[in-house]
């Protein structure tokens, strides 16, 4: 048990992810289903999560993607 704690990853809700990665709520769907974003956990029916982690990871990656095309 004390494996999965320390390993623990924030979820955030949809609102988050906006603030977290600068985009709207219909961007990200789009993106997740054209499969160039992070999909959600399915916590029960209604709610999913995405994990901070993730988010983070996507967003760093498009920095450098555009750092990458400004050199």
């Amino acid at each position: 048990m004390s494996a999965i704690i320390e390993s623990y990853d924030p979820l955030i809700n949809i609102d988050e992810v906006g603030e977290e990665s600068g985009l709207g709520r219909s961007t990200i769907y789009q993106l997740m289903k054209n499969g160039e974003f992070p999909r959600p956990i399915k916590l029960t029916s209604k709610i999913r999560r995405w994990q901070q982690s993730k988010v983070r990871g996507w967003v760093i990656s498009r920095i450098a993607a555009s750092q990458q095309l400004e050199v």
